[in-house]
């Protein structure tokens, strides 16, 4: 029997935090007229998630901790020309990361606007930028089992066979915290062509609560033609239903037709665990992230308005200020009914055995 723990950890002070909250204020026209209240609950979600023991910020604004749990032991078991194994192993792993691309904007200058791109960064003329309301924070959680068995046989003394099953449940990541929500996209689902429209949909039924938006945002809202809603239907925290035919059958044999040449062949099926990252980038959805090109007609993104969003936009349908409407954000989806990575692999082997003979 088998048993460890692993903390992989990468902690350092994120400075400016308190700074990137109002400037955030001021890029989309909130202003001074963000009441303090509002000022101090963002940098209670944005410093605050800082201080959890086990997450871990970088200086250039993304970390993250990976914690894992893990229990192996096996049984072999030789009877005649056989020798059996059965095994087991279970591990919990505990990843939490904190963070988001382009935390205190992204600008690109090209040369839309003067002929010269220099030319067009001095003047002010943006060709495209990017942004984000927050950082975003994920504690994402899943406990994978596997389970095989198998047999060697020496069917003969020049051959030998060994086959086996694994049995694997590899869960997808479910949230600790409240702020993953991923986009559904209907027609993914039934067939390609026109059909239902995209919606974000977020599990506000598992932290006990009936809105969108969570509480540690509150300034935050999405354009409403992205139809946020709360949607428990799709399984788990982060709407991403679970796999639970991941059979890995495994089959070799070894021939030896003659003392001087073997004969080794194998296959088999591998399930792999998914990557963090594409359920962390759920954690970016509610928070807003914001992409814009330049209309190259009008100019119309430059330093003194380098975003589409302006005050007053309904579009969020809230009032802005006090309120920080994104009206062009970017959002990450996650098939709801992904089958677990796998991949087949197989070998083919010769060997013969050659005399050297000196002179």
């Amino acid at each position: 029997m088998r048993g460890g723990a692993a903390l992989d950890r990468a902690e350092a002070f994120r400075e400016g935090d308190a700074e990137e909250v109002l400037l955030l204020g001021e890029r989309q026209g909130t202003g001074p007229e963000v009441s303090d209240a509002l000022i101090e609950a963002e940098l209670e979600r944005e410093i605050g998630n800082a201080r959890f023991e086990d997450l871990c910020v970088s200086e250039d604004g993304e970390g993250d901790c990976l914690l894992q749990f893990q229990w192996i032991d096996g049984v072999s078991w030789t009877h005649g020309a056989h020798s059996l194994k059965f095994g087991a192993e279970i591990r919990r792993d505990r990843y939490n990361e904190n963070g988001n691309q382009n935390p205190r904007g992204s600008f690109t200058f090209q040369s839309q606007a003067t002929g010269y791109g220099f030319a067009d960064y001095m003047l002010g003329y943006i060709q495209a930028d990017s942004d984000i309301g927050a950082l975003a924070a994920a504690q994402l959680r899943a406990t994978s089992q596997a389970y095989y068995v198998s047999d060697n046989w020496k069917v003969r003394p020049n051959l030998t066979i060994e086959a086996g099953m694994r049995y694997e449940y590899t869960p997808p990541w479910t949230s600790r915290g409240d702020n993953l929500a991923n986009v559904i996209i209907p027609q993914l689902m039934i067939a390609p062509g026109p059909g239902p429209q995209p919606f974000m949909a977020r599990d506000c039924a598992a932290y006990g609560q009936n809105n969108f938006y969570y509480p540690e945002t509150p300034v935050i809202r999405l354009d409403q033609a992205l139809l946020p809603q709360c949607n428990s239907s799709f399984g788990g925290t982060t709407l991403v239903r679970d796999d639970r035919n991941d059979f890995a059958p495994r089959l070799g044999i070894a021939w030896s037709p003659t003392a001087k040449w073997t004969i080794r062949a194998g296959a088999g099926v591998f399930y792999v665990q998914d990557e963090t990252n594409t359920y962390f980038d759920m954690a970016r959805n509610p928070i807003g992230r914001t992409s814009d090109v330049t209309d190259i007609t009008t100019h119309n993104l430059t330093w003194d308005r380098p975003f589409n969003t302006v005050a007053g936009s309904n579009k969020c349908g809230v009032p802005v200020p006090p309120f920080i409407c994104i009206t062009n954000p970017l959002g990450f989806s996650n098939e709801t009914d992904r089958r677990t990575p796998y991949i087949y692999e197989y070998e083919l082997n010769i060997q013969a055995r050659t005399i050297c003979h000196r002179k």
